[in-house]
């Protein structure tokens, strides 16, 4: 899946430790955005 086009400008054509100095999966797991993420799929799931 290329994500190139879905990312804002700052970050397009950046890999994930370029971007957001993402280094390890832990770190990755604990990055603000995938929490927003996660939360907004778990709302998600409740809407009808």
């Amino acid at each position: 899946m290329n994500t190139n086009k879905a990312a804002e400008k700052p970050y397009e054509g950046k890999s994930l430790q370029e971007a957001f100095y993402v280094k390890t999966v832990a770190y990755l797991a604990n990055l603000k955005y995938v929490k927003w993420a996660q939360a907004i799929t778990a709302l998600a799931e409740t809407e009808s």
